[in-house]
């Protein structure tokens, strides 16, 4: 069955816009934060990956592949 991905995506942006003007209701134009809801870049709510230089998983899985086979 295929997904209308077009219209979850539309719906989304409709869903955002909506919780910027919760979130902002002193700002008249709110809704053009809906892209950039994010309140901070710390740890918790930025990318780990980036604030604690690790690997993601998959990175981890390829460095055991490349070990485990000597290349």
């Amino acid at each position: 069955m295929k997904t209308n991905k077009r219209a979850i995506r539309r719906n989304n942006k409709i869903r955002m816009k909506k919780k910027a003007k919760m979130l902002y209701p002193e700002y008249p134009k709110a809704e053009y934060l809906a892209d950039h809801l994010a309140c901070c870049s710390c740890s918790m709510c930025g990318n780990p990956r980036k604030q604690f230089k690790d690997k993601t998983i998959q990175e981890k899985k390829e460095d055991e592949k490349f070990k485990e086979y000597g290349r």
